[in-house]
This record gives structure tokens, sequence and C-alpha cells, in this order.
């Protein structure tokens, strides 16, 4: 099993470095300075194990009180965490299937494509669509959030483009920071070429 975590110093009261270790000796991926501030957000993709998170100064002396947010959410079928470009994101599903929507998706491969939000975001809609040529199945959509990896939205097959068999979701999203991520899937077990623009609010 593979997860996206997000691990987030924003809020604290000191210029923070927060880095996540496979082990108390192993190699540390870290991060510092993060959303136009001297706090930090991380996200990495972690199999199965046991980690070590480090809450540190990023300079020198640097110390104070800390709030650190975890939230975590799970990884498609093929185990890779993709950034997700509004302009675009393209791929072919394949393989078995890892996870599923509330309408869909239990029998088809899918891919993960996540974002993160700054303290400073405003709430908007989230909006997703594969209503292009280059999807050529049956494919379905839906969203989650961390830290509880609650559902946002799911969609299959919705009257759009020259995909009568696409999806496209349009769901509402909080302000501030966190942890999102969209799925694409496929009805039943379908699995093939996409192509999904999305907006980011």
């Amino acid at each position: 099993t593979l997860t996206l975590q997000l691990a987030s110093g924003l809020g604290s009261s000191f210029d923070t470095a927060i880095g996540i270790r496979s082990s108390c000796a192993g190699t540390q991926t870290c991060s510092n300075d993060a959303c136009a501030t001297p706090q930090s957000q991380l996200v990495q993709n972690l199999a199965l194990g046991t980690y070590y998170l480090v809450v540190n100064g990023a300079t020198a002396g640097a110390s104070g009180s800390f709030v650190l947010d975890i939230e975590h959410l799970p990884v498609g079928t093929d185990g890779t965490m993709r950034l997700l470009v509004p302009a675009g994101v393209s791929g072919t599903t394949s393989g078995p299937s890892v996870l599923g929507g509330s309408c869909g998706g239990a029998m088809a491969p899918e891919h993960t494509y996540y974002w993160t939000r700054c303290p400073s975001a405003a709430a908007g809609a989230f909006i997703a669509s594969s209503c292009s040529t280059g999807t050529n199945y049956n494919s379905l959509l839906y969203a989650l959030s961390g830290p509880l990896g609650t559902e946002l939205g799911c969609n299959d097959d919705i009257a759009c483009g020259p995909r009568p068999q696409a999806s496209q979701l349009s769901v509402p999203v909080d302000a501030g920071a966190g942890l999102y991520a969209l799925y694409v899937d496929g009805a039943g077990s379908q699995a093939g070429n996409y192509f999904v623009t999305s907006t980011l609010p």
C-alpha cells in the first residue's frame, strides 16, 4: 500500500524545516519554506512501513512552538503520485484496481493526481473533465481530501464533447491549507487512454 502524505508546519511561530526518514539514520527528505512563509510543507509517497518525522529550526538557533498537520490519501494502481497540472494530464490506466469512488471504479485501474493548498487559499470550486478525444474509454473521476480521505465528489458518464461516456466533476473546496487528490478511474473494469483538464480554486 502506498500513501500520499502531507506534513505541514504552517502556522508555527518560527522558521521550520520538516523531514521524513525511513530509519533513525536514514536519508531524509526535507522541506524548508512553503506558501511564501518561513514554515514548511512536504509531500511524500510512502510505502507501508515505519517512518520518522523530524521538525527542526531551519536556521541556527531557530526554535519555538510549532503546529504540525499530517494528512494522507491512498495512491492508485501503479503506486505513482503525479502533480495535477490544470492545463491537462494524460496517461494510460492498466492493471488491477486498488481504489474506487462512490459512483464506481472498484474493479478498474486508476491513476492519482495531487495538489496542495496554502493557508491563504480562498474557498472555491475544483473542476475536472475527461471530455476529450484523448479519452478512449468509459472514464470515471472522483476527488478526495485529507486528513480523513473524505470524498468530495464522484462522476461517471456526462454528455459532454465527443465522449458521451466521459466524466466531469465540480466540487466545492474549503478555504485554507490541505492535501487533495483527483483519481482517474474507469466504469466497471474499463481502462485505457485519458486526457483530463482541471480548474483549481
